[in-house]
């Protein structure tokens, strides 16, 4: 069953509802009264509200979890089946932002290691790199990048423990 509310902020301007259709009552006869909504190229779903002459694009997802979803100290949203573009409330959830990549991660929405199209290190090369920076008095890390031929980042980053961690030595 489809349940309408008004869109905080807009109150008697456009509603949304728990399906993720927005309703326009500046243009009832227009569609419906629907509001277009325009599929992004990050994929998700947009659409261009105005009030007072000033105009806004705001995330589908964002106003249904705003308005359908209770209230959290979460500040991102998760869609649980991992389609950008299904925006039912029921699809919906408050989350930290480690929870919504973890599930990306589980989901396979987000890809590790080599199975990353911009991959430029298999994990053969990262063993043998993280092996170089556990030795006393090894080349530098410029030196390994150099070798490796990826930027020094790249190595400063395995260094640290921000990427490729699941790989071990």
């Amino acid at each position: 069953m489809e349940i309408w509310k008004d869109i905080k902020g807009y109150e008697g301007l456009y509603q949304v509802s728990n399906l993720g259709r927005i309703y326009s009552f500046r243009r009832p006869h227009a569609k419906g009264g629907l509001r277009k909504l325009h599929y992004r190229k990050d994929g998700y779903i947009g659409v261009i509200l105005a009030k007072n002459k000033v105009i806004e694009q705001l995330l589908v997802h964002r106003v249904v979890a705003k308005t359908f979803i209770p209230s959290s100290r979460k500040r991102f949203i998760n869609h649980k089946d991992g389609n950008k573009a299904n925006n039912n409330a029921e699809n919906l959830e408050w989350c930290t932002h480690k929870e919504n990549q973890e599930h990306a991660v589980r989901t396979g929405l987000y890809t590790l290691g080599t199975a990353r199209a911009q991959s430029k290190l298999n994990d053969k090369q990262v063993r043998v790199i993280k092996h170089i920076l556990t030795i006393p008095n090894r080349i530098s890390i410029q030196t390994i990048a150099d070798i490796f031929r990826v930027a020094r980042q790249t190595i400063v980053q395995i260094d640290k423990g921000i990427s490729w961690k699941h790989i071990t030595i």
